[in-house]
């Protein structure tokens, strides 16, 4: 019961939970960089897709991907059905990651246009404006190209292993998270 009394008056005093709030004193920028790294599918999405354009040796996604972001920022409406697609994305790239399997670079670029936009339409960058905007563009860009090019070290034959792995993990954490949404839960 003493417990309970001292609790009370510090839930009082607790701000309210956001899921996506800004850096304390990072301004716009570091909050729309840090947004692809704390949101799980995003970061999960650009992930997928990085590490199968590495291994397929195309920069062409990164081109679609960027443009795709940088329509769906423009965009600035979240689809309902887009936090599903994202996970779906991510579902299949990582899927063709651990079958091993090749695609041809203009359906991958195909794709990387439609996670950007989608990714674009499902980040809130609100009154930050451009700024939050331009940080979501870099970081999520300096995601792709730094899983790309652990894919190209790792594509290997001795260590290609490692990329199939990655890419089952992916499918498992995707259909975890897409389960979860899907149930309602998330």
């Amino acid at each position: 019961m003493i417990r309970l009394a001292l609790a009370l008056p510090l839930t009082m005093l607790t701000g309210p939970a956001m899921a996506h709030g800004t850096l304390p004193g990072g301004g716009g920028f570091y909050s729309g960089a840090l947004h692809p790294v704390v949101a799980l599918d995003h970061l999960l999405a650009v992930l997928a897709l990085g590490l199968l354009s590495g291994r397929l040796q195309t920069r062409l996604p990164v081109a679609g991907f960027v443009a795709g972001l940088i329509a769906g920022l423009a965009w600035a409406q979240p689809l309902p059905w887009g936090p599903v697609v994202i996970l779906l994305l991510t579902l299949a790239l990582g899927g063709v990651l651990a079958a091993d399997m090749r695609l041809r670079a203009r359906v991958l670029a195909g794709l990387a246009l439609l996670l950007g936009a989608v990714l674009g339409t499902e980040t809130d960058t609100g009154a930050a404006g451009l700024a939050a905007t331009t940080g979501t563009i870099v970081a999520a860009s300096l995601i792709l190209l730094n899983a790309m090019a652990l894919a190209g070290v790792l594509r290997a034959p001795p260590r290609g292993i490692v990329l199939r792995v990655a890419g089952s993990w992916l499918v498992a954490i995707a259909c975890l998270m897409l389960a979860l949404r899907l149930g309602g839960t998330a």
